[in-house]
Order: structure tokens, then C-alpha cells, then sequence
């Protein structure tokens, strides 16, 4: 576990508060905090919209799901990626899209990965206690060859997403949330001011 914090990615979070504390080893990434201004980092996802990262491979696999509470009002999910035959990862991890769509549905879609470890009766499990997410499904895409996790959020957030490489520990991707608190919508603030005329 030792050997997890040195394969940190270091990123500028500039516009960013961050809380300089390791929870665990598999904490060791500084956890997502909940102010959070523009202009927003390119890892980071706010509203509708998406990331990608990862290399191109062979192919890949779902090895294991965590779910983790990291700071006061942040969530971490760690998902470790394995190789096509299901086992550890050396390198970087495969292809992938984080996209946020309406209606606060988190998508994350792994290219060329062939199977899970995790089944979808075992997600709801790794979810049981999630402050963010209401529900959670594997979906498999025999066709694009592509495995999709869709994230259905009881709320709003902003997300995080950093791919770890694999070396003594398999490779990794790492997704942090926190509530996001956005000002209010321009027809929500002249509805509180006509409130406090009154």
C-alpha cells in the first residue's frame, strides 16, 4: 500500500481547496473539498460534460469497486482495473470517459474491457452507505466491446477523476465527489429578493 502514494499523479489544482490529509494508503490522494470555484481544472467535472484519459491496450477487466467516505462531505470511489485475463495491471489503465448527464446520472464507460469481477447485486452493497449515489448498474457492450458503470447521484456534485498507473498494485481509476454548491440560478435569487421585499 506503501507504494500507492508514490504513484500519485501530482495536479495544479489552482482554482481548487484541497485537504492536505492522507486518510489511508488507499486515501493518499488529497480528498475533494467542498469549495470549489472556476475556473474549474481539466480533471474536474461540473454540470453536464465529460473527461477522458487512458492508453490504448490489449484489453482490460473490473477488478474491484471501493467506496469510501474521505473527508466531512466527500466520497471517494476506487475502481481497480486488471488486464484482459483478470489479473493485476502493470502501466497505465485503458481508455475511458467520465461523462455527467441530466438529471445527475454519472456515467464512466471502460473501452475494450471485457468482464467484471463485480456483479451488479454487488455494487448495490459497495453503495449501501454512499452519501451521492442512489443507485449503480454495470452494463456490457458485447458489440463496442465496452464496459459502462452508470451511477444514478441522489444529488447534485462536483467530480474528480484521477487514473492511477499499475506497478506493485494494479492500476486504478479514482473518482472523488462532493456536493456541489453552485450559486443560484438568476430567477431563484430575484425570487428570495422579492421575498425579503415583502
Amino acid at each position: 500500500m506503501r507504494n500507492l502514494s508514490k504513484k500519485i499523479i501530482q495536479l495544479g489544482f489552482g482554482a481548487l481547496a484541497f485537504a492536505g490529509i492522507a486518510i489511508t494508503a488507499n486515501a493518499a490522494i488529497a480528498p475533494l473539498v467542498q469549495k470549489v470555484q472556476a475556473p474549474m481544472h481539466k480533471n474536474i467535472l461540473r454540470g453536464q460534460g465529460a473527461l477522458q484519459g487512458g492508453k490504448a491496450g490489449a484489453g482490460f477487466s473490473i477488478l474491484d469497486l471501493k467506496s469510501m467516505p474521505i473527508a466531512k462531505k466527500s466520497e471517494r470511489v476506487m475502481i481497480d482495473i486488471g488486464d484482459a485475463r483478470s489479473e493485476k495491471l502493470q502501466g497505465s489503465i485503458g481508455y475511458y470517459t467520465v461523462e455527467m448527464k441530466k438529471n445527475n446520472k454519472l456515467v464512466l464507460t471502460f473501452a475494450k474491457t471485457l468482464n467484471s469481477k463485480i456483479e451488479n447485486k454487488d455494487l448495490q452493497k459497495r453503495f449501501f452507505n454512499s452519501r451521492y449515489v442512489a443507485g449503480s448498474q454495470f452494463q456490457f457492450d458485447p458489440i463496442g466491446q465496452n464496459m459502462t458503470l452508470e451511477l444514478q447521484l441522489k444529488k447534485a456534485v462536483v467530480a474528480r477523476v484521477v487514473s492511477l498507473k499499475g506497478d506493485k498494485e494494479t492500476g486504478k481509476l479514482v473518482l472523488d465527489m462532493v456536493e456541489d454548491q453552485a450559486p443560484q440560478t438568476k430567477q431563484a435569487q430575484q425570487a428570495k429578493q422579492v421575498k425579503l421585499i415583502k
